[in-house]
């Protein structure tokens, strides 16, 4: 088991997930950057897929789970209606990666982040409405738009 999957069970209960620890050395370096350069935390903000999801649909969810084709297709049809390039970007990450690297779901996921960080800029909402701030006084919070 991984230490900082104990870890974060033990003050948790819960343990990290693989795709969690996979990422967590990005986390870190994200966090360093943003703890000593204070104009990098106005345009490196955090989002969630599904929060991304949620906004895009007008707050009204999606109807079928992202890994299930109805709503690979779901989450596709709802980007392409506000992020044109859609279709041209998921075909090309098709294209280009394997599935074992990189699931179909994953990329729509990332293009929900990317259409709320194009479309959203300056206009941003965050979940919590008035986030709270860490130690290091960074905003825990999730945009959308």
């Amino acid at each position: 088991m991984n230490e900082a999957s104990f870890t974060n069970f033990q003050v948790t209960g819960k343990y990290l997930s693989i795709e969690t620890l996979a990422i967590l050395h990005k986390i870190r370096e994200v966090g360093e950057l943003l703890s000593r350069d204070r104009s990098a935390r106005s345009v490196i903000r955090e989002a969630h897929p599904e929060i991304c999801f949620w906004a895009l649909s007008r707050g009204l969810g999606l109807k079928h789970p992202k890994k299930k084709k109805d709503g690979f297709i779901e989450r596709k049809d709802l980007l392409q209606s506000v992020f044109p390039m859609t279709v041209d970007i998921l075909e090309h990450a098709l294209k280009s990666y394997l599935r074992k690297n990189v699931g179909k779901d994953d990329i729509l996921d990332a293009l929900a982040n990317v259409a709320t960080a194009r479309l959203g800029f300056g206009k941003f909402k965050t979940f919590p409405e008035v986030p709270p701030k860490d130690s290091t006084g960074l905003p825990m919070e999730m945009v959308y738009f």
